[in-house]
């Protein structure tokens, strides 16, 4: 959080207000560049701001200082001599303020010090041109920036010094951007500030501090010790290691997290590849903790040797984003969240880059949904970032679409795409342009071998045979029909995914198979033994029926039986899933219901026996949901998956009464039914007896075929 949760008061006044304390012990270490513009400077005002200057310091805060100098009678008349006798005794007199000679232990100074040596303060001298050069400038008035990009602005009477914080009678006025009228004075006072800065007053001259001079303020700092901090930062301290001082906190892996060998092979892949490439690793063994610790490796590179790197991920869903958050926080990584209403993520995002750009900060860091990601403005602000980054796609093969791949950031320099199982039925030629970009597959760990591994566990598949009503088949056919009079208008096949009316007629076909009628009366024969049992999940279809939604249907039959569930769906928001899946962790809940939004990347280890009443015909989707049932927990020996298997026609009697039309569409449903039971029965420990049970119902379909 920023200022904006702090209580800032509109004016400040030394004789009734601890300014140093009441004001900048606050403000400072939620500010992550201060712009300061002061008549007067002393370093003694650096030791009054303590508690608040010392978190400034230790959370990663910039700041910019103007000053001008106070001439002696003798300065002005070496000024005289010549402009650069001017810049020369003004920068003295500046060295002067900062009472070199009486520095302390740990005071103000020797953080200033310390932040010079970061290139963390910049300080700059403001001097009149040529006419009137006994002018001064006199003005005071500052301009603090947080994270989000929130300003909290004051002009009044202070200097910068112990004795006008303290001993004088001042004040300050205050004002908060995120106010209207604190808003124009935020933007009125910050472009007065840069205008002076960046040298562009008409009458007044900005002279950078030499680097000699620098150098000389550099020579006096001396270790900090931790001891004499009071950290507001609630994060795990990370100590520089060539350096006895505490830097900002920083991206660093988990010291709990032991990575297995394939992990460490992947990493290594990916590294020898130029930092770009793509795991293509199973579901449930662990692509995110692997990509993280990739991802933290380069960063610590960068700022080890304090050079700014950021990094962006993109993911498909906000479900997933949340799961994301959770993992990043691990790994000491807090980015801003780009998803919604971009009137609560742009301005943020804006500030963030430009803060960066102008190398005030050294971290990017974003997240955003494959949603967002294709807008204009996200768009806008990838391409403004100035500085190497990475971009971390995960279940990257939701960037197929020419729209996605139009929108890769190629500023990007460091790649990293992940995914479950890139096998897809669709554009096989955009897949190699989207592999292309993030460098290829540079590491694979299969299903079974994470299996055999012990990585994932073993695992049972029970096939439930479904039948189609004779509405639901007629349903069908006329379906069918319109799809082939599609291909044939077309020239497209049946995988090609460009073809708009194609992909809509495939996907109401798909629906007829996803919420058959049948599918319900046998989850009410098999629920009775789930009764007793947690840990379970029951995915089904999307379609809605006389204003009734299928899922209803299911959330209904479940709970008659007694088995307590939960519905969880893309319409929860992240609280009511947080409060859910915590319900469903200490089996006050025993089934969740859910469409789609639990087929990748959310982590629910616990889940031991998956119902799938509904499943599409592209591999990728039936593959990772096999992978969310086989993650690892405590107590957990084997994984149970039911699978509602559609058969169009189950009695001989009815296939044998079938067209020759009729039974060749049927048999494209059996097909593509038999390619998921392939996939599942191929590494479950009942394979065999799986494989020769659906046969049994194929060669039902061959045997009516010689009998018609």
């Amino acid at each position: 959080m920023g200022f904006t949760e702090l209580t800032i008061k509109d004016l400040y006044v030394t004789d009734s207000d601890d300014i140093p304390e009441e004001f900048y012990g606050i403000v400072l270490p939620k500010t992550v560049l201060y712009k300061r513009a002061a008549g007067f400077f002393s370093s003694s005002a650096l030791a009054t701001l303590g508690r608040g200057l010392k978190n400034f310091y230790y959370n990663g805060g910039n700041m910019r200082l103007i000053v001008s100098p106070q001439f002696s009678k003798e300065d002005y008349e070496a000024i005289e001599l010549g402009y650069k006798a001017q810049e020369d005794i003004a920068v003295q007199r500046i060295v002067e303020m900062f009472n070199i000679d009486d520095i302390k232990g740990d005071d103000g100074t020797n953080i200033l010090s310390w932040l010079i040596y970061e290139k963390r303060l910049e300080i700059r001298v403001v001097v009149k041109k040529e006419k009137n050069r006994k002018a001064i400038f006199h003005d005071k008035f500052s301009v603090l920036i947080d994270e989000e990009g929130n300003r909290i602005t004051f002009r009044g009477s202070m200097n910068e010094s112990e004795t006008a914080m303290v001993e004088n009678y001042e004040s300050i006025e205050v004002d908060c951007s995120w106010e209207t009228e604190g808003l124009r004075r935020a933007i009125q006072r910050e472009r007065q500030f840069d205008a002076i800065w960046n040298d562009n007053s008409q009458n007044w001259s900005t002279i950078p501090i030499p680097e000699a001079v620098k150098a000389s303020l550099v020579q006096i700092r001396r270790p900090i010790k931790a001891d004499t901090y009071e950290y507001t930062s609630t994060e795990p301290l990370f100590v520089r290691a060539s350096e006895d001082v505490y830097m900002s906190t920083r991206p660093a892996i988990p010291k709990w997290l032991e990575l297995r060998k394939y992990q460490k092979n992947a990493i290594a892949a990916w590294v020898k590849n130029n930092n770009r490439g793509i795991f293509q690793m199973a579901t449930g063994t662990g692509k995110t903790k692997t990509s993280l610790s990739a991802v933290t490796k380069i960063l610590d590179v960068y700022y080890s040797n304090q050079v700014k790197c950021g990094l962006v991920v993109v993911v498909p869903y906000v479900v997933l984003l949340e799961q994301w958050m959770e993992d990043l926080k691990e790994f000491q990584i807090s980015p801003i969240t780009c998803y919604e209403s971009k009137s609560k993520w742009l301005p943020k995002v804006e500030e963030s880059i430009r803060l960066f750009n102008e190398n005030v900060r050294d971290k990017l860091f974003l997240i955003t949904t494959t949603k967002t990601f294709v807008l204009n403005d996200f768009q806008r602000c990838l391409a403004s970032i100035n500085g190497d980054y990475i971009f971390l796609a995960d279940e990257m093969h939701h960037l197929t679409s020419d729209l996605m791949r139009q929108g890769l950031p190629h500023n990007a320099k460091y790649r990293l795409g992940l995914s479950a199982t890139l096998m897809t039925k669709y554009n096989s030629v955009k897949m190699e342009e989207l592999k292309s970009y993030f460098g290829g597959v540079v590491f694979e760990y299969s299903m079974k071998e994470a299996i055999d591994t012990d990585c994932l566990t073993k695992y049972f598949y029970y096939p439930i045979y479904v039948e189609l009503t004779d509405e639901e088949k007629n349903a069908y056919y006329e379906v069918s029909k319109k799809i082939s009079k599609a291909m044939l208008m077309t020239g497209d096949d049946i995988d090609n995914e460009d073809n708009v009316l194609l992909k809509a007629l495939l996907s109401q076909r798909g629906r007829i198979l996803a919420s058959a009628e049948n599918k319900l009366s046998k989850l009410k024969e098999i629920a009775p033994q789930f009764k007793d049992k947690a840990n379970l999940i029951v995915y089904c279809g999307d379609k809605i029926e006389a204003n009734e939604r299928y899922i209803d249907k299911v959330y209904g039959i479940i709970n008659e039986e007694g088995i307590i569930s939960a519905k969880f769906t893309a319409e929860e928001d992240q609280q009511q899933r947080k409060n859910i899946l915590n319900l469903f962790e200490t089996r006050v809940i025993q089934a969740l219901i859910a469409i789609r939004c639990l087929d990748e990347g959310v982590d629910i280890p616990q889940l031991e026996t998956a119902i799938i009443m509904s499943s599409g015909t592209n591999p990728k989707e039936f593959i990772q949901r096999r992978g969310r049932i086989l993650r690892k927990a405590p107590g957990k020996q084997f994984s149970y998956i039911y699978d509602f298997i559609v058969i169009p026609s189950l009695s001989l009697q009815d296939v044998v009464a079938l067209t020759p039309e009729e039974k060749e569409m049927e048999l494209r449903v059996i097909s593509r039914e038999f390619e998921r039971v392939q996939e599942f029965a191929s590494l479950a420990e009942n394979s065999l007896e799986v494989t020769s049970s659906f046969l049994e119902k194929w060669r039902q379909y061959l045997g009516g075929a010689e009998n018609a």
